[in-house]
Formats: C-alpha cells, structure tokens, sequence
C-alpha cells in the first residue's frame, strides 16, 4: 500500500506537467487536436524521459504511443483525439519498478473548438442569463486492473475566451469554467486549476452520461482531455496498473433552444462552419487589431485636405 503523501505528491507533479508541456513558441487558433504519452523513470534531476506527441491545429485525427522496458520495468501507452467524430481515447500500462527511482506512465489525449451562437436562420442570437449551452459525455467500454501502482484518470472541461487556444495543444490558461471527473474508483480528487486547490469529483463508470452546461455566452473556446497516470514507488517489482480508455470518449453539444452552433473547425458533430460571408464566425483578436488599424487608417485619409 503506497502511502498517500506519494500519491499526492504523484498528482500535484504530474498535474503540473501536463499543464506546462508545449506551452513555447504558441500562436493562437481557434481549434486544436492534441495526443501525448510519455514515461519516465528515476528521480530528480536523473529523469530518463521517453515521450511522444502530435499535434493538429485544424482539429484532424492525431494519435501518439511510446513502449519503454528497463531495469525498471516495462511501460506503454498511446492516446488518439479525433475532433470530427468527438472521441477521445487512451491507453497505460506499468508493470514492475526493481530501480532505484520511481516510475510513471502517462497519456493524455485532448481536442477544443471555438463555438459561436446563432439562431435558427443565421443571424446573431442575443444571449440570456438563463441560456447555456450543454455538453454531454459519454464513457464506454472503460477497464481499469489495479495493483499496488498509484493509478488515477481524470476527464476534464476547459471553457475560455474566445479563440483562447494556441496551436501547440497546451492549455492557454486560466479557464472561465472548469469541470472534472474520476475515472476509476480511486481518483476522486483533482486540481482545480482556477484556485490550485483540492477539490471533490464525481466518479464516473464505463456506461455512464454526464452533462456539463457552460453558461459564459454566445462565443466560446473550450478543451476535453482524458488524462490517464501510472505511479510506481522505487524498488516494487510487483506492483502493476493497467488503465484502459481504448474504447471511447464520446462529446456531444447543443445549444440554447431555436440556435445554432458555428465551431471554428466545422467539423465537430453537430455544428456549422461559417459561410465565408455570413460574418456568423467567431473574429480572431488579430483580426479585430487589423480591422481598427484599417478603420483608424481610413479616418486619417478622408481628413486630409484635398490640393
């Protein structure tokens, strides 16, 4: 029985490194795919790390997986994120830690769109404060084998600003609106990354539905990640944890009644891309900077006296 102070310390670390991965050289966008695993072996500052990560800032199908086997023991694990058809999943397995350091698994598999709000024949919608708009989640054929390994899965909700995103996947800060749920019988803590406090969440089973209603307007960015980790203490050469997500995650959204969905990717079910000259699409903060340049641009213009 692994004590708790090293499960807590395994989650505040690893928590705080799938928030930094990839946060260099971002440009904004309004729609990302991202897929990440990884393992790592020893502790600080000897820290062998194996990772792979892909990524698409159009939202397209990515998939990333990494196998690792050492004195340590073996690892595995892959994650896919398919924003066309709302699905996440993932995949880790440990087994074995006869080195001197510890050892975790991880993989992490995200997606996020930007969403505008119109009604039923395109025009602006005039959101309420009684309007929200509700996701809804679906788990599905969902397997955990838990040995004496720390073993925690998280699927989380991000809302933020709109077009918040950045084309390196990485979280682009604090969000409006933060949820979060346990995927295994034992993780019913998280982070909540507003505060950095500990909180309480609801635990989750394969075949269960959860809704998430978002309530910060007409126009919104927003992220879905499905985060499985793996946590061996040194020298336990038994212990094992398999986390299996490599079903499905399913995301769906709808509207306030009478409205619908424009997402910067066009391609998330159940919603719209812009027409090119509806004016429907969510503006990019570069593109509104451009606009008032030309507007200021053609105030100087038309003041100029004519000789």
């Amino acid at each position: 029985m692994k004590s708790h102070g090293f499960r807590r310390s395994f989650v505040v670390a690893f928590v705080g490194l799938v928030a930094c991965v990839g946060q260099s050289l971002a440009a904004p966008t309004s729609t990302v795919s991202w897929a990440m695993t990884g393992t790592d072996e020893g502790d600080y500052p000897n820290v062998v790390r194996v990772l792979d990560s892909q990524v698409d800032a159009t939202g397209r199908a990515v998939y990333a997986d990494v196998f690792q086997s050492s004195d340590y023991g073996e690892r595995t694990g892959w994650a896919a994120a398919n924003l066309s058809d709302g699905t996440l999943r993932a995949y880790a397995a440990a087994s074995g830690n006869s080195g001197p350091g510890t050892v975790n698994q991880y993989s992490v598999a995200r997606f996020g769109d930007t969403f505008s709000t119109v009604d039923d024949i395109g025009a602006g919608y005039s959101w309420t404060a009684s309007d929200s708009g509700v996701f809804t989640f679906a788990v599905t054929g969902a397997d955990e084998i838990l040995g004496s390994a720390s073993a925690s899965a998280w699927l989380r909700l991000y809302v933020f600003s709109p077009n918040a995103l950045d084309d390196t996947g990485a979280l682009p800060g604090s969000p409006l609106q933060w949820f979060s749920w346990g995927l295994t019988e034992t993780t019913t803590r998280d982070l909540d990354p507003r505060t950095w406090a500990s909180v309480s969440i609801e635990t989750l089973a394969s075949g269960d539905v959860v809704t998430a209603a978002v309530n910060t307007g007409p126009g919104f960015s927003w992220m879905l990640e499905l985060t499985l980790a793996i946590g061996i203490a040194s020298g336990d050469p038994s212990a094992a944890a398999t986390l299996d997500f490599a079903h499905t995650i399913a995301a769906s959204y709808a509207g306030p009644d009478g409205t619908r969905t424009i997402s910067g990717s066009g391609v998330f079910p159940g919603t719209d891309l812009a027409d090119s000259g509806s004016g429907n699409a969510v503006p990019e903060p570069v593109s509104l900077a451009l606009l008032g340049i030309g507007l200021m641009c053609l105030c100087v213009v038309r003041r100029r006296p004519v000789l």
